[in-house]
């Protein structure tokens, strides 16, 4: 489930105008043609998203370069280390103006424009100044 996620969020942050593109999905290629996918951005209001720890969901929102959480409408704190998990269980980390990504909360990889999937099925992505975007299209 990971490397789908992983492999579609890759998929989402390229741009395609025409022409043949290979790729790898499961050790086996995928060929993609003419692939051209463009989604409405919208700027978060309030700047937040929905994620899930421990089995409670929480709200999360940037302020002044770090992470904060809020659980079930109480008063936002600071996230230790800037991480935040998907329902899955994925560990993602905002630091240098960039998305990174970690199965185990030790080796890091930067996501591809910074854009992952919340617990509402909505993508998220935060852009280089800290503002976070939203969108509900379905990756096809």
């Amino acid at each position: 489930m990971v490397e789908k996620t992983i492999f579609a969020m890759a998929l989402l942050g390229m741009v395609v105008t025409a022409g043949t593109m290979n790729v790898q999905a499961n050790n086996k290629p995928v060929v993609v043609k003419n692939m051209k996918q463009e989604y409405n951005w919208r700027k978060s209001v309030d700047g937040t998203w929905t994620g899930k720890y421990n089995g409670q969901e929480y709200m999360y929102k940037m302020k002044n370069g770090r992470l904060q959480q809020q659980y079930n409408n109480g008063e936002w704190s600071d996230v230790k280390d800037n991480i935040w998990y998907d329902s899955n269980g994925q560990r993602y980390r905002y630091d240098d103006k960039t998305v990174n990504s970690s199965i185990d909360g030790t080796n890091w990889m930067s996501v591809n424009g910074s854009i992952w999937q919340g617990n509402n099925g909505y993508w998220y992505k935060i852009d280089k100044d800290g503002t976070v975007w939203w969108h509900n299209s379905s990756i096809k």
